[in-house]
């Protein structure tokens, strides 16, 4: 089981090239991204990465959940 002290250590790897935190509209989720080409999913209770994502060649500037909190979008 991953500690508070792994997601922080995650957190801080991925906050070297962080540009935009989003929360989710019940604020229970944090979306990140960055340089690290990396959006990251985090459960705001718990402080873990819920889930990194990939797919992005570039930096992305961007980040959004939609209203109902079940879609995650990005761009870069």
């Amino acid at each position: 089981m991953r500690t508070r002290l792994n997601a922080l250590t995650d957190f801080l790897s991925h906050i070297l090239s962080f540009f935009v935190p989003y929360s989710s509209s019940d604020s229970s989720l944090i979306a990140s991204c960055g340089g690290d080409k990396q959006p990251y999913l985090w459960d705001v209770t718990t402080g873990q990465i819920i889930r990194k994502f990939q797919g992005h060649a570039n930096q992305i500037n961007c980040i959004v959940f939609n209203t109902e909190n079940t879609l995650l979008v990005t761009g870069s």
